[in-house]
């Protein structure tokens, strides 16, 4: 989801491609997913 935003943010798809991708429900048509360095657990709650 987060490649697809990013995809979306910078202009390499406009929001009827990134809809039309979302809606299908295919892994294939996403964009590549978002690199995993700069994440880090903030907060957990139970």
């Amino acid at each position: 989801m987060v490649g697809c935003l990013k995809y979306l943010g910078e202009g390499k798809w406009n929001f009827k491609k990134f809809k039309d991708v979302t809606l299908s429900k295919k892994r294939t048509l996403c964009a590549p997913p978002a690199p995993p360095y700069g994440l880090f657990l903030k907060k957990v709650i139970y």
